[in-house]
């Protein structure tokens, strides 16, 4: 294996120390004028801690400015490069596009920030996402996009070996191993080419994964592994059974359990409300978890009874009105247990019904486009639920070209809306047995929650709540869950309500949960 891959997975204390003087107050000093918003005190300390330290793990807890303080890291080595006149190569990877996306527009709004407070660099500049021919197109009139195997990759690729320049490079790993090749059929051409390599959402990049980028790293690398392990972590193929080790697990596990390295923590919520923010800071986050905008509500008009262009094809009941009641920021519904599976008429009726009232009753005109990437998110455990939901939304017109905005709890993480609406689908007791580690699993649960800005609105069965696990682990686990809806959410009305099943109309005993 090469240097210093080997040594970053074997033994991280044998890398040698790297002698840079850098006076990081200084350099803070000097792009704080750049930021959108200064650097609370834990983000400053994770700033100085980066660039003295060849290796950081940066816990970013939900709503915390994870992309923020990375964004301020990467401005930092490219004000270092700019004084010092030296070229410098940044890699940005983590285990999906949307984070690596963010960034890359994070890190230019702010490069465009600087240029209009002092004058330019005495460097150019080049940013890149480096995709597959097949990806997604990213149209951006400075944020290149760069295919892979075609003559701009070659371009780049020598402007990086040049090292005269400052470029910043987005890809996942599969695609940065393929930039790396000289065509399709030619191997890998694992050069050292960058000074810094930034992985965000790093508790859901795969050990092996992370190694890939690794392997680019130079002798001197500079290593932020940005993430939560209280989150969901990486999708395996088979069941793990040492997760300890954490050598088939995250990088972030494996660095901090078995290397040791202490996660140099950002604290501060800015994203959800007092409300949202107080289960999972309890639970999952030590009560370090401070929300900074505790009285955030949806900004909505709801009707006072049945608007009169409500659709014949969705549900209506009086009830709906007080779920989306914006004063009442976590709403749970339980109901008794039935049939259903992967799939569930019953909660995807009530969301879709939910949905459509909360876009009539928004108190501003607004786009579907906006609608479904700032106001909306619905999650689920399984991709046949959200099928269902895309389908009886999208026979309203409440869709979009990019239905992203329902999607499973996995392909949601890193996501923030202002409503948040979960459906755990799964309401039959055998079912349950088969699938009890994975649909109970509190980080699942976390994820879905900490999405929410300003309302969370769960529906979950019986069969669910009063699931007693055989496993010890499982019941622990399980307990985060269940608690928060019988505990938390103790004040409950009782209520009937009519659904539409097989052209049939059946009534359904619920019960409507708030804190």
């Amino acid at each position: 294996m090469v240097e210093p891959a080997y040594s970053i997975l074997s033994d991280h204390c044998k890398l040698k120390n790297i002698a840079r003087d850098i006076d990081t107050d200084s350099l803070l000093s000097k792009i704080s004028t750049s930021l959108k918003n200064p650097l609370n005190n834990s983000q400053k300390h994770v700033f100085n801690y980066s660039f003295k330290n060849r290796i950081t793990l940066l816990w970013g807890p939900p709503g915390t400015g994870k992309t923020m303080t990375l964004a301020s890291i990467v401005l930092g080595w490219i004000e270092y490069a700019n004084e010092n006149k030296i070229g410098i190569n940044i890699g940005l990877g983590s285990s999906n596009w949307n984070a690596i996306d963010n960034l890359l527009l994070e890190i230019y709004d702010l490069i465009c920030n600087r240029n209009q407070n002092i004058i330019g660099y005495s460097k150019d500049i080049i940013m890149s996402r480096i995709r597959s021919k097949s990806g997604e197109d990213f149209v951006h009139d400075k944020i290149t996009d760069v295919i892979v195997y075609s003559q701009e990759a070659s371009i780049l690729k020598s402007k990086i070996e040049e090292n005269k320049l400052i470029t910043i490079n987005g890809s996942t790993w599969k695609q940065l191993y393929n930039f790396s090749k000289d065509n399709k059929n030619s191997p890998a051409n694992h050069k050292k080419w960058f000074d810094v390599i930034l992985l965000d959402e790093s508790s859901q990049i795969k050990v092996e994964h992370a190694l890939a980028y690794f392997t680019y790293l130079k002798e001197d690398f500079n290593l932020v592994l940005a993430g939560d392990d209280k989150q969901l972590g990486p999708i395996h193929g088979f069941q793990m059974q040492d997760k300890q080790s954490g050598l088939f697990d995250c990088i972030y596990t494996f660095m901090k359990q078995t290397h040791k390295i202490e996660p140099q923590t950002i604290i501060d919520n800015y994203r959800s409300n007092i409300y949202i923010n107080d289960w999972p800071n309890k639970r999952f986050y030590l009560g370090k978890l401070e929300s900074k905008n505790p009285n955030k509500v949806l900004n909505i008009n709801l009707p006072s009874v049945k608007p009169d262009e409500w659709p014949h094809a969705l549900l209506w009941d009086d009830i709906f009105l007080k779920i989306l009641d914006p004063n009442l920021p976590i709403i749970v519904i339980t109901y008794p247990s039935s049939i259903y599976t992967v799939s569930n008429i019953f909660e995807a009726q009530i969301i879709a019904s939910l949905c459509y009232l909360y876009k009539l009753s928004l108190s501003e005109e607004i786009s579907s486009a906006d609608f479904a990437t700032k106001k909306i998110g619905i999650v689920t455990p399984h991709r046949a639920q959200r099928s269902l939901i895309h389908n009886l939304l999208s026979d309203q017109n409440i869709t979009t070209e990019n239905d992203s905005f329902v999607d499973t709890v996995d392909r949601f993480q890193g996501q923030e809306r202002d409503l948040i609406m979960s459906s755990y689908t799964v309401s039959d007791k055998d079912f349950v047995t088969s699938e009890d580690e994975f649909i109970l699993d509190p980080r699942r649960f976390n994820v879905s929650l900490t999405r929410a800005k300003s309302k969370f609105i769960m529906i979950i069965s019986d069969a669910l709540i009063n699931y007693l696990p055989n496993d010890k682990k499982v019941a622990e686990d399980a307990s985060h869950l269940q608690m928060f809806v019988l505990k938390f959410c103790k004040n409950e009305e009782k209520k009937t309500i009519n659904i539409l099943n097989s052209n049939r109309l059946e009534s359904v005993d619920i019960i409507v949960r708030y804190p």
